[in-house]
């Protein structure tokens, strides 16, 4: 399985259906010259741009994905990441699944065990620090930076940058196998996501787990239940990570290195969604901008 970090969940679902499905769901993708099929294709095209119909998928065989990260809280280990992996595999058993802009009622979705994609989270001191995803995050920052530099004008805004470098960037400037010896990239895939995407109504906000999350290094989300997997977030865990025959393949009980790593366990209430307020966090504001407030000068 492909090694990824995890951006936001929305990021993760995009890239996984575009390998195994060849579309996207929720941003506005380009690739070299050209925005990719589904995702959100609301606004119009940007000039110099066309539209791709059609992608053969690149990973259609993909069965699984294995996050290998630091235990950093903000970033990767924390409730709401647990609980993506939690239900991963239910979620993605109903793909492939419409474009963000086109409906899709829960009532006409469609399973099918051979669209599902396990997830499974690693954790390691090692991944503390630097390492290749730090480094791609300098391109954009000097394309636009020699965008300014030249005096070429850049809108601002997210969308506007985007578009720049899909127009401007559209391949790295020095291919991939003449850079033997280091990490780099062989392609560019720019995407758009519309801020509304990660309010707090739109990610899912969990409850901290109670149950020594911090001292295990190994979460894998083994359930199909899409109800029981979007409420409570059951997890397989363990203290260790393992790749024997037995656990390279998830038949943990088949484990040949318990004595070393532990035994994996299931906790069916591993990271539950929060229970909803009445009064959403939002409502105090939204009533002080209505209010007919006045200020005077003393």
């Amino acid at each position: 399985p492909p090694i990824l970090y995890p951006p936001t969940h929305q990021a993760r679902e995009d890239i996984d259906h575009f390998l195994k499905h060849g579309t996207f769901i929720h941003g506005e993708w380009f690739h070299r010259g050209q925005r990719m099929p589904g995702g959100d294709r609301r606004l119009p095209l940007p000039g110099g741009l066309t539209e791709k119909t059609e992608v053969d998928p690149p990973f259609p065989e993909m069965k699984g994905v294995l996050e290998v990260t630091d235990g950093a809280p903000t970033q990767f280990d924390n409730k709401d990441n647990l609980h993506q992996t939690a239900e991963w595999r239910a979620k993605s058993s109903y793909w492939p699944r419409p474009s963000v802009s086109e409906p899709w009622p829960r009532e006409t979705r469609q399973r099918a065990d051979s669209s599902s994609i396990i997830r499974r989270h690693i954790k390691t001191e090692p991944h503390h620090g630097k390492g290749s995803c730090d480094a791609a995050t300098s391109v954009p920052t000097t394309c636009i930076r020699a965008s300014v530099g030249s005096g070429v004008p850049l809108d601002p805004g997210a969308r506007a940058c985007v578009v720049y470098l899909a127009q401007q960037k559209q391949e790295p400037s020095l291919p991939k196998h003449l850079k033997a010896g280091w990490e780099a990239h062989d392609d560019y895939y720019w995407g758009f996501f519309n801020p509304d995407l990660f309010t707090q109504a739109a990610v899912p906000e969990c409850k901290n787990p109670g149950w020594g999350s911090k001292s295990h290094q190994h979460f894998v989300g083994l359930s199909l239940d899409l109800d029981r997997a979007e409420q409570d977030g059951p997890l397989h865990v363990s203290k260790s990570p393992c790749n024997c025959n037995g656990c390279i393949v998830l038949k943990f009980e088949a484990c040949e290195m318990k004595q070393v790593v532990g035994t994996v366990r299931r906790i069916a209430e591993a990271a539950p969604l929060a229970r909803a307020s009445s009064r959403p966090q939002i409502a105090p504001l939204l009533e002080f901008a209505q209010a007919d407030l006045w200020c005077y000068p003393r």
